[in-house]
């Protein structure tokens, strides 16, 4: 007899010792035990169960698989793992974790319940009715290849004489299917070359899910619970859908740009600034328009799009735009979309006394040839009042900057100098429009350092021309 084995009594109960643990079985069970008196049966600490080397099968069986079988998972009513009775083993079928929600979702035609190692089951898969294969690794991700695909996988480890299993991996701004062979980590596109890392799916809850090529989602999809993914997967798919259709049904739509996502702030997931590539046949060029919130279309061309982009690399990395109270298109850099596309902009030499003007006085079109840099001079004759020079200042109002003269403020305009802290003496500049008889209160414009006064001026200007 094997001396790992010792059989005991307790209460009516049989168990069997087997390297020093105990297992509740029946007395069926324990015969058939001891009548495999050759199995020499092995525990370590990774392992649940003892098992013994099949000479058969030159793979390890463990105690619970000699019982029953390795073709299925089990769980236990009394939730005891060494009471491997039959009345109290629950038999599961492998597939049916996840094979509802595939089959609902792919027309398949045969599934495999994967190759078998370390006491368990890696990398089932089900083959659909167009021949693609749908590969399940890492708990819940799956991913699909073609026919063609698959067989390169089936090749390749036949060359190395070794099944491979395949987990998911995300690191920093990358994510893909790896394995590993011996020490070497290989990444799919090693065999695949053309593996599509948007084949890459998310399982929760009877639900598919696909992942986009950015970070942002799959920080979601592991932060939030399935309903809020499936919210923000409805609103977003909602909100452009419709305006690609107001874009469809009022310009000739040439091609459609995706805008980004960011993962943190009030808005994190939602898609921002989508553009639409379009024709225009009376001007007999392309214009590009891209959605601001809350609810606006600017326009753009090409330059202008390229000189925003160049920014973005240099400097603050993704700008999220947005129309400002104003009327002006306002970056989460403090910074509008004009300044931006002309350089003008900052406190350096020559900005103070220089602004840009949109020629057409559009302040949604940003083109490049729309825009122009404009000196004191230009700007103080841009900004008279409608109904005539501006009165003369109080004896009491803050002295003015320099570079800003009465003369350039449209009526109803002040200027404000306040500090914000008084240790370090710092201040900020400003502008309001009070007394406005169609203001019910006070106009604030921007209050940040990193604007030029000309520009805060011009902002305040813009948005009396909005009121008259």
């Amino acid at each position: 007899m094997n001396n790992n084995i010792k059989v005991s009594i307790d209460n009516g109960i049989l168990s069997l010792q087997i390297c020093n643990t105990d297992f509740i079985l029946d007395q069926e069970q324990i015969v058939h035990i001891m009548n495999n008196t050759t199995k020499k049966w092995i525990m370590n600490d990774n392992s649940k169960y003892p098992y013994f080397n099949n000479s058969e099968t030159n793979k390890k069986t463990t105690l619970l698989h000699f019982l029953y079988d390795n073709k299925h998972k089990y769980q236990f009513k009394n939730n005891n793992i060494y009471d491997l009775k039959v009345d109290n083993v629950i038999i599961m079928d492998i597939k049916n974790e996840y094979h509802d929600v595939i089959c609902n979702n792919y027309n398949i035609i045969d599934c495999n319940i994967g190759h078998y190692r370390q006491d368990k089951y890696f990398n089932p898969y089900w083959k659909c009715e167009n021949l693609n294969f749908i590969i399940l690794c890492s708990e819940n991700i799956l991913f699909e290849l073609t026919e063609e695909q698959f067989k390169k996988i089936l090749e390749y480890e036949e060359f190395i004489d070794f099944k491979l299993t395949w987990t998911y991996l995300f690191h920093k701004n990358s994510r893909n299917i790896y394995t590993r062979y011996k020490t070497d980590k290989i990444n799919i596109n090693h065999i695949i070359e053309d593996f599509n890392i948007n084949n890459i799916k998310y399982i929760e809850n009877n639900n598919i899910i696909d992942f986009t090529n950015d970070k942002a989602r799959h920080v979601f999809l592991t932060t939030h619970n399935l309903e809020d993914c499936i919210k923000i997967e409805k609103k977003n798919k909602e909100r452009m859908n419709y305006m690609d259709n107001l874009v469809k049904e009022k310009y000739n739509l040439l091609k459609i740009y995706k805008g980004h996502i960011r993962n943190i702030g009030r808005d994190a997931f939602m898609e921002k600034n989508r553009m639409w590539k379009t024709y225009d046949e009376e001007e007999n060029k392309n214009i590009y328009l891209m959605y601001c919130e809350p609810n606006d279309f600017i326009i753009l061309c090409k330059k202008s799009i390229n000189k925003i982009k160049e920014f973005e690399k240099n400097n603050t990395g993704k700008i999220t735009w947005h129309r400002h109270v104003n009327g002006y298109v306002q970056g989460s850099n403090n910074l509008y979309i004009h300044q931006v596309i002309t350089g003008c902009h900052g406190n350096g030499q020559g900005t103070m006394d220089k602004s840009v003007d949109h020629i057409d006085r559009d302040p949604l079109n940003n083109c490049f040839d729309n825009l122009k840099i404009a000196t004191r001079k230009e700007q103080q004759e841009n900004t008279k009042s409608a109904d005539g020079e501006r009165k003369a200042r109080s004896k009491s109002a803050k002295p003015l900057p320099d570079g800003i003269t009465n003369d350039m403020m449209k009526k109803y305009i002040v200027y404000y100098k306040e500090c914000y802290n008084k240790e370090k003496n710092l201040y900020r500049e400003f502008f309001k429009i009070e007394k406005h008889p169609k203001l019910e209160k006070p106009w604030i414009g921007s209050k940040s350092n990193k604007i030029s006064i000309i520009d805060k001026l011009t902002e305040a200007n813009n948005q009396f021309d909005l009121l008259s």
